[in-house]
């Protein structure tokens, strides 16, 4: 308060002399400072922080806040410095039960995988994928995961697709009009594998 008054008190007076720019005040480097046009850089006492691209402008902090800014300066440190020593104080005391902690956070987070796989799958009515080992993947009555979420935001229905690769029918051709649904066919193949390799349940 007592620096918001000093300033105003400065920004006044000088501006009453006309040695302000346009826009009177700024910031720079965390203090507020006067614009001050160039020709009148050396009629207030103070230090000059910037000035503007143009060089027409110069950014002054005039020397009566100065002292309160100052006094604002070393309270911050203070305060970090007060911040620091409860960091460290509370370091200390957890520091035995480190190697606890670690195996803790380990455990949350892999709870936490669990969790958001099983949440998202009763989302999009998901169901567990049946794996063979051999090359093979037959998608009946699939969905894109994106493409269902984002409609059931919006209760829009979304379309289904069917589509079987194994043997010898390794090749698949994709035909069909603009907005046909070709390229979400082959992101929702690409998606679902990647969507079982993580573990997850499919639509």
């Amino acid at each position: 308060r007592e620096l918001d008054n000093v300033f105003s008190q400065s920004l006044k007076r000088y501006g009453a002399d006309g040695y302000l720019a346009d826009t009177n005040e700024s910031m720079r480097n965390g203090r507020r400072v006067l614009t001050v046009s160039v020709e009148n850089k050396r009629r207030i006492e103070g230090v000059i922080h910037d000035e503007s691209a143009t060089g027409k402008t110069v950014y002054i902090e005039p020397a009566e806040v100065m002292p309160i800014n100052n006094a604002i300066f070393n309270l911050y440190t203070d305060k970090k410095k007060e911040v620091y020593k409860v960091l460290k104080s509370l370091c200390d005391q957890i520091r035995p039960y480190a190697d606890d902690l670690a195996v803790i956070e380990k455990v949350l987070i892999r709870l936490d995988v669990i969790r958001a796989k099983s949440r998202i799958g009763v989302t999009m009515d998901a169901q567990k994928p049946h794996l063979v080992d051999r090359p093979h993947f037959g998608f009946v009555g699939a969905y894109n995961p994106l493409l269902l979420l984002k409609n059931k935001s919006i209760n829009k229905p979304t379309v289904p697709f069917t589509l079987e690769l194994h043997g010898q029918n390794r090749l698949l051709v994709l035909s069909g009009p603009n907005a046909g649904g070709k390229s979400v066919t082959m992101k929702s193949v690409g998606l679902l594998q990647l969507m079982v390799q993580f573990g997850m349940l499919i639509p």
